[in-house]
């Protein structure tokens, strides 16, 4: 008990604002031993159709650097604000059903990565960054449930709770295709589950079994299409001949990107770059330029100003806020930016990561020469967003940093 009621001290400061610092006691824990020291309510998962206990997990433990949970195909910015909106309100119910999460990286790395709930939990991340609270949740945190079904069947899970959103935010038929893709991948459909496949078939009662013993890639094409249906269906998705079509004839890559929004770019930028400098970022409420901070480099100091970017090309403002406070107020003796590419720009393949970001790194410099000073932007930070980019790196590195000059230096 006396364990218990230190830990619950750590949550709750003299003007009742949530502080959350991961100490050796909780490091000790086990990952139930843990979550049972938070607060608790019953819910039921719709995904499940299960009852279940929720717990308020702080913000600051969730990660998306886990391929299993990150929202691959980009985010719906709608649905996050919708979501924002109704945790926030005063009279509302705030969230309503939790998140489910990842329990096996907690022992290592102290995080849970989200299973489902990809749009609520970026919602939460924006509320706790401009310092307000979900309505029914204490402070810093977000309701989860941990993730106790088979790890097989989790992708399943992922797509049927995808299709179970409001009409204007369901699921595409892009997203759908590149998770049975993903399915189909892991073998997930090689072998007969009586929950991805269901236990009766739908047109005679009777039980659903393969006509064909062995893997999708071995098995007929009618075969093939018989097993992509029924799951399709199980799972809720309602345009399943388009997908079949599609995959049946597909023989490409999609795009399968680690997307970043700006909270996320900005909590890798604070654990590598603000590290290194000891600073760290606060994203203000409003889109646009975060809190001026100063460095010291190679003994000067320097006042400089940051930028989040997940959007496409020169589809924002930046560069006349950018050269705004640089060049006109004088609030900032250097613009640093962090750019994630935004999936919806690539098309069927990550090979063309590079090249996009050159366009930024492009944009940058025709903002540079259009000013006297033939300087808006001085460093751009791209983090890593293909798999094999998050392999080839520390977890919570860049992949690449770009520093400008003025056109003279490099002449």
């Amino acid at each position: 008990m006396k364990v218990k009621n230190a830990i619950r001290d750590l949550f709750e400061s003299k003007s009742g604002e949530a502080q959350f610092v991961m100490t050796p006691e909780f490091q000790k824990m086990g990952v139930m031993e843990f979550l049972e020291t938070r607060p608790q309510r019953e819910g039921t998962c719709p995904v499940r159709n299960i009852k279940t206990t929720e717990y308020a997990l702080p913000v600051s433990l969730l990660t998306h650097e886990d391929e299993r949970s990150q929202n691959r195909e980009g985010t719906v910015t709608r649905e996050v604000a919708q979501k924002k909106r109704q945790m926030l309100k005063p009279d509302g119910m705030g969230q309503t059903t939790g998140i489910c999460v990842f329990v096996d990286r907690f022992k290592d790395d102290g995080v849970f990565p989200p299973v489902w709930g990809n749009h609520r939990a970026q919602a939460a991340e924006a509320i706790h960054a401009q310092g307000d609270k979900i309505t029914n949740c204490p402070k810093g945190c977000i309701w989860v449930t941990p993730y106790d079904d088979d790890i097989s069947l989790y992708r399943f899970y992922q797509i049927k709770e995808n299709n179970d959103r409001p009409r204007c935010f369901d699921a595409t038929d892009k997203n759908n295709f590149v998770s049975i893709s993903n399915m189909v991948a892991a073998g997930n459909l090689d072998k007969l589950d009586q929950i991805i496949f269901g236990i009766k078939n739908s047109e005679d009662g009777r039980s659903w079994k393969f006509k064909e013993e062995g893997k999708m890639a071995d098995v007929g094409e009618n075969e093939r299409r018989r097993r992509l249906g029924r799951a399709l269906e199980t799972m809720g998705v309602t345009s399943t001949k388009t997908i079949i079509d599609r995959w049946c004839s597909h023989t490409g890559n999609l795009a399968k990107t680690f997307s970043q929004n700006k909270h996320q770019m900005q909590r890798k930028f604070n654990g590598t770059v603000g590290r290194d400098y000891d600073i760290k970022i606060e994203i203000g409420k409003s889109v646009g330029t975060s809190q001026p901070f100063q460095i010291i480099d190679d003994g000067k100091e320097k006042t400089v100003c940051m930028f989040f970017i997940d959007e496409g090309v020169g589809g924002s403002a930046y560069g006349q806020m950018a050269h705004q406070a640089r060049n006109i107020d004088g609030k900032a003796d250097e613009i640093w930016c962090c750019v994630s590419v935004p999936v919806t720009s690539l098309g069927k393949s990550t090979k063309d990561l590079d090249a996009y970001r050159q366009k930024h790194i492009a944009w940058a410099e025709r903002w540079n020469r259009s000013v006297k000073s033939e300087m808006v932007f001085d460093r751009y930070y791209f983090p890593p967003q293909s798999k094999k980019e998050k392999e080839s790196m520390s977890r919570e590195g860049f992949i690449r940093e770009h520093i400008f000059q003025k056109e003279k230096q490099c002449q």
